[in-house]
């Protein structure tokens, strides 16, 4: 999924499957702009490798949420990434 479609779309700058202390997982796209992340997520649902990869999920044991970066050293927002 990652090579086959993410890394093609613009905007796109990072995924990461994650999981808690508490069981729970999280599967992050980061995305240049908010803009970005609502186009990939419409493409996302529409991609082979991405129906496949959701496949794998339980059903309604997800929830798609937007989230905003407010960091000040995210190069999103103006900031030095490298700091």
């Amino acid at each position: 999924m990652r090579q086959q479609f993410l890394l093609q779309q613009p905007g796109f700058i990072e995924h990461a499957l994650l999981q808690g202390d508490d069981g729970l997982w999280a599967d992050m796209v980061l995305a240049d702009s908010r803009a970005s992340a609502e186009v990939i997520c419409q493409r996302f649902m529409q991609h082979e490798a991405c129906l496949a990869y959701l496949a794998l999920i339980a059903p309604d044991s997800a929830k798609l949420t937007f989230w905003a970066r407010h960091d000040t050293t995210s190069a999103a927002a103006g900031g030095d990434p490298a700091r």
